[in-house]
């Protein structure tokens, strides 16, 4: 008997790939698990990979909606938001977070200032779903850090999960 290991992996977007890595004994077990781990990556893919989405970068000139920033004073990554967002999870982004088998990138928990457009505003959340802690931004807020909150660390600094924009 000849025994080996197989390696697959799935990959639909730049940021998003899933590896499986399994060990057989014979060839008969490795064709099997060739199959299901196939099948296994080609459901993954589909369900999270492919179903990526993102943010457009923050704008020079802000004229609607709300501009986010991974770093205090309007530094790092950016993403401009016109309409409510009940998941940061949902968009990737620049931060990582460890899941069960690695780790993703996103929005969530990642926000450490906002630049607010003429007229507009909008109400930040702690939590998903619009829910836990907020703050309303009605103008810009250089760092989350020195506003007061109930995470773990600095102010509100790192830990806005869900977020509802208002047009002037």
């Amino acid at each position: 008997m000849r025994g080996g290991s197989i390696r697959a992996a799935g990959d639909c977007a730049p940021n998003a790939s899933t590896q499986l890595v399994a060990r057989c004994t014979d060839e008969l077990e490795c064709g099997r698990m060739l199959s299901r781990v196939t099948a296994f990556i080609a459901v993954a893919s589909m369900l999270t990979a492919c179903d990526e989405r993102t943010l457009p970068p923050a704008p020079d000139n802000l004229d609607r909606g709300i501009s986010i920033y991974a770093d205090a004073n309007y530094l790092g990554v950016s993403a401009q938001i016109t309409s409510d967002i009940g998941d940061l999870k949902s968009f990737t982004g620049p931060c990582a977070h460890e899941i069960e088998y690695g780790a993703i990138q996103d929005w969530n928990d990642c926000v450490s200032s906002i630049h607010v457009a003429p007229g507009w505003r909008a109400i930040v959340f702690r939590d998903d779903d619009f829910s836990g802690q907020r703050l309303e931004v009605t103008a810009d807020v250089p760092n989350l850090q020195l506003v007061p909150g109930s995470c773990n660390h600095d102010g509100l600094n790192d830990c806005i999960t869900s977020i509802k924009v208002f047009a002037p």
